[in-house]
């Protein structure tokens, strides 16, 4: 999941909101959200665990066997399991972590390829070529991520940040129309290309099946680190997402870049949130906050007002 911890220039709510909702889907209204009207889950809804869909098998000579010659391409992102090399001005190739080792883990490529697959083109989603011997070939963002603009880029106008949090609703509403649940949602994972936001990096998604609830969705996995460290619980219902997504919210209103922990079993201290008084989209913010909206395409509704 994201990265825990909070900006440094984060201020600390004063108020308490209840994480009953989290457990419960039934929120405890606070007097920042008491004039929410639009509702979340009622109190008694179960959840529909789904199994993720699995890629499908691979001949052992679909994918790299040996290390490609990393000298002739421009490192631009590294992370534990996946390194992204530019190429030229228009495309960049995304290697398995393990490749390093001389061995590709394609069931990692292949569920990635296969979620940029059932997406499709989005203009909300970076440019997807094709998969070839265990690489994945996409459009170059020339702006870098979210996270790292937000931190060395001075705030943009409102207009600009509000058309921003307006495409990002759209996009996620779309990826979840697509029975896809995103799981790892980041600003490092929201990259910026000639002023635009390009959602990517999907090798922590889930494909569902294409008829699956995405009110009630929810999905469990065990992951574990290239470095071979004990394995943990990756969780993730609409409620974690329309969390996170709240927080890229906060980060681009804000201008001030704030990630947390939070799966479905162990709900962040709300009281520790930043303070969102006087950033714009306050209302939209702890909705996403606090499980008021039932789906995406609610929140991408209500987004459209501020």
């Amino acid at each position: 999941m994201s990265e825990a911890g909070t900006s440094a220039n984060s201020s600390v709510r004063s108020d308490s909101l209840s994480s009953e909702y989290l457990r419960t889907g039934s929120p405890t209204p606070s007097s920042n959200a008491s004039d929410i009207l639009i509702d979340g889950p009622k109190q008694g809804d179960s959840l529909i665990e789904y199994e993720p869909i699995p890629p499908p098998p691979c001949h052992p000579n679909s994918f790299i066997w040996t290390c490609p010659n990393y000298e002739t391409f421009v490192p631009i992102d590294s992370r534990d399991s996946s390194c992204v090399f530019k190429i030229n001005d228009e495309r960049v190739l995304k290697f398995p972590r393990s490749a390093a080792a001389g061995r590709v883990d394609v069931n990692t490529i292949q569920n990635e390829d296969q979620i940029y697959k059932r997406l499709g083109s989005h203009e909300g989603i970076i440019g997807f070529f094709e998969t070839i011997d265990g690489v994945i070939e996409l459009a170059f963002a020339n702006q870098g991520n979210l996270r790292e603009y937000i931190k060395e880029k001075p705030m943009p106008p409102e207009p600009v940040r509000r058309e921003w949090i307006q495409s990002l609703a759209d996009t996620f509403a779309y990826v979840h129309s697509r029975r896809v649940s995103v799981v790892d949602i980041d600003c490092r994972n929201i990259l910026v290309h000639n002023g635009s936001l390009k959602l990517s990096s999907f090798g922590c998604s889930v494909l569902l099946p294409i008829d699956a609830d995405m009110e009630r969705f929810y999905v469990c996995m065990k992951e574990s680190s290239p470095e071979g460290e004990l394995p943990f619980m990756v969780q993730s219902t609409v409620a974690t997402e329309l969390f996170h997504l709240g927080c890229a919210f906060y980060s681009i209103a804000a201008w001030d870049v704030f990630n947390t922990n939070y799966d479905h079993d162990y709900p962040p201290a709300l009281e520790g949130l930043p303070d969102t008084h006087g950033v714009f989209g306050e209302e939209v913010i702890i909705r996403c906050w606090t499980g008021r909206y039932p789906n995406m395409a609610a929140l991408k509704e209500d987004v459209q007002r501020i």
